[in-house]
């Protein structure tokens, strides 16, 4: 496979730190992010339109939406064929529908003409204080899009009804914050993970404690993400789970498989020591992507867990979050079809699209051991007069007035 990756433009001329990214369509994100006090960073959504034109990929920016906070956390769900967005900011929770409307074609700087009829824009519907005496610090929406979940920096979950957003159940988790959260396809348990490295499952319904995530005892690990997703092979659902080591010089860090239907780990990566920061699957639960401090992202088999292709980062900041575009892939190159692609943001202000393309034109190298293959059979037909050999022997068959001759 042939990987690489562009960086995207987001705001011209300005630095926006980004913390998350949600797939709008599959020609679409949104990044989230935004800076604090008066540093005169945009706080906010941004919509960006991600093109291929055959060779290489661009953003084109097709909307913005402030949220005079930055956008820390965010979630999206699709019902009806409206599209909502939840945005986690200090301490409040904004709904916000977003919108297409169609826009007239214009003139880019370079003459080309910008041929997208489509512009999004949001519209805050609701905001409500989640987190009164805490900061949020992630939000999820159900799959079936009845209720949000909210982690809050003082461990307590908070699952409310959305888009309508009244307080339905408190589940006091964790005694310190959320690091992170995931509910399952079928909405009835949720997985939080906290940053003194416990992890637990949650009954929504009436918020019972089910289990723990067990880590060996060999070493103290803290869970950094966590993520549900349900194998295309046979429907078993899984968990996965990155986890950092307390102690950061001897131990590695970990990419864990979990058996849900007892929470064993199936299976498990290591990471030598690099300090993972960002989770995601992709649509058809093919891959898992993994993103570290050094802004490395590392694209792994979700079956084996064995790593498909890393992509090195060139100074690039903590990678914050992951997003894969929905497959199949819509973008056709000069030299294969995309296979995957996904999106990262990182802290300082970079979002990069990463992506993986089947080769399909002739491997150079095999081309080339055939000719050279072809000119020793050659040489050596010549240096053994093996030409002349075969020659008297048809001869020979045929007698001296063409006439086949018996053996």
């Amino acid at each position: 496979m042939n990987g690489k990756t562009v960086i995207l433009k987001t705001i011209e001329n300005k630095v926006f730190p980004a913390y998350a990214a949600q797939v709008v369509d599959p020609h679409t994100v949104v990044i989230g992010g935004g800076g604090s006090g008066n540093t005169g960073t945009f706080n906010g959504l941004v919509f960006l339109r991600i093109e291929h034109d055959g060779n290489s990929s661009y953003s084109v920016l097709d909307g913005t939406f402030s949220t005079m906070e930055p956008a820390d956390t965010m979630a999206m769900h699709e019902q009806d064929n409206e599209k909502f967005i939840a945005v986690g900011l200090s301490k409040e929770c904004m709904i916000c529908k977003i919108s297409r409307r169609k826009k007239q074609a214009d003139s880019l700087a370079n003459g080309i003409e910008d041929i997208s009829p489509i512009e999004y824009s949001a519209v805050t519907i609701s905001s409500e204080v989640v987190c009164a005496s805490s900061c949020v610090t992630r939000v999820r929406i159900s799959p079936d899009g009845t209720f949000l979940a909210v982690g809050c920096e003082n461990g307590s979950i908070k699952i409310y009804s959305f888009p309508g957003m009244v307080l339905i159940r408190e589940i006091l988790a964790h005694k310190e914050l959320i690091s992170d959260l995931d509910i399952t396809e079928d909405g009835q348990k949720i997985c939080s993970v906290a940053r003194n490295g416990s992890g637990t499952m949650w009954q929504v319904k009436d918020g019972k404690r089910l289990n723990d995530l067990e880590l060996p005892k060999c070493a103290k690990y803290t869970f950094k993400r966590v993520k549900f997703s349900r194998a295309s092979s046979n429907n078993k659902i899984w968990l996965y789970a990155i986890a950092n080591p307390v102690v950061k010089s001897t131990n590695s860090s970990v990419l864990y498989k979990f058996n849900t239907a007892n929470f064993s780990i199936k299976d498990k990566a290591l990471f030598s020591k690099d300090i993972l920061s960002a989770l995601a699957t992709s649509s058809d639960s093919s891959y898992i992507a993994v993103g570290n401090m050094n802004g490395d992202v590392m694209v792994h088999d979700a079956k084996t867990l064995m790593r498909v292709y890393l992509f090195k980062a060139d100074r690039f900041g903590a990678i914050t979050d992951l997003e894969f575009l929905r497959l199949p892939i819509p973008f056709q190159t000069i030299d294969g079809s995309m296979t995957l692609a996904l999106v990262s943001t990182s802290l300082n202000g970079f979002t990069r699209l990463h992506s993986l393309t089947e080769d399909t034109r002739p491997n150079i190298w095999f081309l080339i051991l055939l000719i050279l293959l072809g000119v020793l059979l050659v040489y050596i037909l010549k240096i053994f007069e093996v030409d002349v050999i075969i020659s008297e022997f048809i001869q020979s068959l045929i007698g001296p007035d063409g006439v086949k001759t018996e053996l």
